[in-house]
């Protein structure tokens, strides 16, 4: 097995954390990003408009919402995307909370998925002075040139992802998380286990280029 993982990003619509309007995947296969997709949706009902606070971050209105394609039509979409995949996200309590609580909402049920987090990966990392997807890109070498589009900061997570991989010369999810001592996380089927930092002893890192004395 390869380092293989589907990186997943979601915008919000409101204050309630189901209210998904926006979804990016992008599919990693050995390392390789293989595959991308992305939709904007109505939330769940009762829940499609877009709340001052959040229409200033990614620029959507209620009145754009409502002409998307209902939940029911692209819910299954997204299902079929992240089946039996390990996600990864920035941050990613707050996108697995939010794919969990509209999945609910929109009466799919629960989900049940493994899933790591790249910015905890990346406080493991880097010494910066915010961990920030902008950030922690930006140190990456990772282009980031629409912030707050799902796709682009699922692609951003994938590729920090991967970096932080070849940092640590780690084949798979599993090699990436035990060099940088974090846990794998887990959401569903009774169990609720958080991606999470398990010490605070530096991570070794394996320089990618020869140096040169």
């Amino acid at each position: 097995m390869g380092l293989d993982f589907v990186a997943v990003d979601v915008e919000t619509a409101n204050s309630f954390r189901g209210s998904i309007c926006q979804v990016g995947v992008v599919l990693v296969n050995d390392g390789q990003i293989a595959a991308e997709w992305s939709r904007m949706l109505q939330p769940p009902s009762g829940h499609a408009w877009v709340d001052f606070d959040r229409g200033q971050v990614h620029g959507f209105t209620t009145e754009l919402l409502l002409r998307q394609q209902s939940f029911d039509h692209v819910w299954p979409q997204v299902l079929a995307k992240i089946a039996g995949q390990v996600l990864v996200a920035h941050n990613a309590s707050f996108d697995v909370n939010a794919l969990q609580e509209a999945s609910a909402a929109g009466g799919f049920g629960e989900l049940d998925f493994d899933y790591a987090c790249s910015l905890v990966l990346a406080r493991r990392h880097l010494e910066l002075p915010a961990h920030t997807l902008d950030v922690v890109a930006a140190e990456c070498g990772v282009g980031l040139d629409h912030h707050h589009d799902a796709l682009a900061d699922a692609r951003a997570a994938a590729e920090i992802t991967i970096t932080l991989a070849k940092r640590v010369a780690a084949t798979n999810v599993a090699e990436l998380l035990a060099a940088s001592g974090v846990s794998l996380g887990h959401s569903g089927g009774g169990l609720t286990r958080p991606c999470r930092a398990l010490t605070t002893v530096p991570v070794v890192r394996v320089d990618l280029e020869p140096r040169l004395f």
